[in-house]
C-alpha cells in the first residue's frame, strides 16, 4: 500500500481485515510536503508489526519504522531540509 499526502494534515486509519504483519509506502521528506505531518492510527490491537517505508530519505535517521498494533498512533512530521520523517 501506497499513501499519497494530498493535504498538509493526514490521517491514515489502518484496519484491515487480512492477518499477518504490513508494510506502507509513504512518500519522501521533500520540499512539496516540508512540515506536512501524517498519522497513522492502528485499530485492531492484533499485536502485529507494522512497517513504514519511505519512498525515499529516512524516518528519524533509519530507513523504516516498524512498531505494534496495540492498538497505536505513529505521527510523522516532513523535514524536507534533512531529507527524513520525525517520529
Amino acid at each position: 500500500m501506497t499513501i499519497e499526502l494530498l493535504k498538509p494534515c493526514t490521517d491514515l486509519i489502518w484496519r484491515s481485515p487480512d492477518s499477518g504483519d504490513k508494510t506502507i509506502s509513504i512518500p519522501g521528506s521533500i520540499d512539496a510536503n516540508n512540515g506536512y505531518s501524517l498519522d497513522i492510527i492502528t485499530t485492531l490491537g492484533t499485536g502485529e508489526t507494522f512497517t513504514v517505508v519511505p519512498t525515499s530519505g529516512t524516518i528519524d535517521g533509519q530507513p523504516s519504522f516498524s512498531f505494534t498494533d496495540i492498538p497505536c498512533t505513529l505521527m510523522l512530521r516532513s523535514d524536507a531540509e534533512n531529507t527524513e520523517w520525525i517520529v
